[in-house]
């Protein structure tokens, strides 16, 4: 006989998956029974996507040294400094929420390798962003970016996913052709005239040569 409380919590998922799941619940807040029913193993992942979290969980911190993916995707969070502790975080998916800005403390996330961000209230790509040199996807679309720094996103030798599409970018700086490591490019529909439509729509490559021809020599 399981009783209602207990229903709530997968065991199983918990213990062999390490994955600690509570999503699609449209919740203000987690219950404690998940977290205690998680105690003393090692959850590498979390997903408490699709709720109405304002902040993240405190009880998160239970698992500081082992969480390694974190999913707090659709919910209503205009801050997440508390994340800045996961050590071990490689990927963090928060998209769809409040966001305008990243604590500048996210630099100290060393193994973070992508960072998901649409659908969020930003109006540029947020600073912390340049710093961290272990990123290989950034994806930053539907957001109100309107500037980009081509000499920051140099420094991001491992990065290969960009997505800045649905944005409010006026213009290209021609210097973002210096980004060789890009493989995957996102700029449609943005407000810039050149490049042209066209030569956006031939991809990447097409994209990041065309702007190389365009540096003033």
């Amino acid at each position: 006989m399981t009783l209602p409380s207990q229903a709530r919590v997968n065991v199983h998922s918990i213990k062999t998956l390490k994955l600690l799941e509570y999503s699609d619940k449209q919740a203000a807040h987690v219950p404690d029974e998940l977290f205690d029913a998680a105690a003393g193993l090692s959850v590498t992942t979390v997903n408490f996507s699709k709720n109405q979290l304002t902040c993240t969980p405190p009880r998160l911190q239970e698992f500081l040294s082992s969480l390694s993916d974190i999913n707090l995707a659709f919910n209503r969070l205009s801050c997440c400094s508390d994340l800045c502790t996961f050590l071990q975080l490689v990927h963090i998916d928060l998209r769809n929420n409040q966001l305008s800005d990243l604590p500048s403390d996210m630099k100290n996330l060393t193994k973070l390798s992508s960072v998901i961000l649409s659908y969020n209230r930003f109006k540029s790509v947020p600073e912390v962003l340049y710093h961290m040199v272990s990123l290989e996807t950034v994806l930053l679309g539907n957001n109100q970016v309107d500037k980009v720094d081509p000499q920051g996103l140099m420094k991001l030798v491992h990065l290969s996913t960009l997505d800045l599409s649905n944005n409010d970018l006026l213009s290209i700086a021609p210097e973002l052709g210096l980004c060789t490591s890009l493989r995957s490019l996102g700029l449609e529909g943005n407000p810039f005239r050149t490049p042209r439509a066209a030569i956006v729509a031939r991809g990447t490559d097409a994209v990041l040569e065309y702007l190389r021809s365009r540096i003033p020599t």
